[in-house]
């Protein structure tokens, strides 16, 4: 078959020979071979691989006693924050679909995606959760884990968001009602007697399910694979020619949009650099 655009493709090779790996074993291979680097920085704190993927392995262990079984639907209703991106590994690792959604979206449109997507549980920041359905023993939804920003930040820093800044106004989350987990409480459960999760899924099975914008109708699921991730990946690090390790990138663009998923945080860690998760985008932000 004659193909004479590949005399003009220069450096970039014509041939890629994808890996088959899924989102978690990409992500851990490159980890654990430099566990020793900076995975991640978000708002001053940072994680070596090696710690990345021990706060993804305790975390998928978390959602397997919490009952979340491979094929279920995964709500990750989050910006970009550490705990969206590690409960994005997790459900990998377990072999569940992550539905990636705005955290802006408005309450009829949560209540859209979780019907939609039928997702079983669903992960949010106490910031967004009164925009989540109450859950009744007839819902899809069983399991809500609500999380904080003070989650992810330093002692000193949680106590000043907490007080003084944005998290004076975060609503107060009823623990005591039917389903609803605290994000802080699941990270300390005793997991000692959960077995590790083996999935049997593959690269080429569903991995995330992304919406569409809605502009030519209602909001529509789009399906990933694990393989359709690698391939953007690695073209991309084909055809950029710079994309190294011990590079840092940005991830401006958000986790529930493709290229952000995608170009600025799983690109990061396939390709071992740093990954700068921004939470909300300002011009005065980025360029600090």
């Amino acid at each position: 078959e004659q193909m004479p655009w590949l005399d003009h493709y220069g450096v970039v090779a014509k041939h890629i020979d994808y890996p088959e790996d899924t989102l978690y074993e990409a992500v851990a291979k490159t980890s654990l071979s430099n566990p020793g680097r900076i995975a991640y920085e978000f708002m001053g704190a940072k994680r070596t691989a090696g710690d990345f993927m021990k706060e993804i392995d305790h975390l998928a262990l978390c959602f397997k006693k919490l009952g979340m079984q491979q094929g279920d639907h995964v709500m990750i209703c989050m910006p970009n924050c550490p705990q969206g991106v590690i409960a994005l590994y997790a459900v990998n690792k377990i072999g569940a679909v992550a539905v990636m959604v705005h955290p802006l979206s408005a309450k009829g449109e949560i209540e859209f995606y979780l019907d939609n997507s039928d997702s079983k549980f669903a992960i949010t920041l106490d910031m967004f959760y009164p925009n989540f359905p109450e859950i009744k023993p007839d819902s899809k939804l069983k399991t809500l884990i609500v999380s904080s920003m003070t989650d992810a930040l330093s002692p000193f820093k949680g106590f000043m968001y907490k007080h003084f800044l944005g998290g004076r106004k975060d609503p107060k989350v009823d623990r005591n009602k039917e389903g609803i987990v605290i994000w802080a409480d699941m990270t300390k459960m005793d997991v000692s007697g959960i077995e590790e999760p083996k999935s049997t899924r593959t690269c080429y099975d569903d991995a995330v399910m992304l919406y569409t914008g809605g502009t030519t109708g209602l909001n529509k699921g789009a399906m990933l694979s694990s393989m359709n991730f690698a391939a953007t990946t690695l073209g991309m690090g084909e055809l950029s020619q710079v994309l190294k390790t011990g590079n840092l990138m940005i991830a401006v663009m958000p986790i529930f949009h493709g290229f952000g998923l995608c170009a600025c945080v799983h690109a990061a860690f396939v390709f071992g650099f740093t990954t700068v998760l921004v939470p909300r985008f300002t011009p005065d932000s980025y360029a600090k």
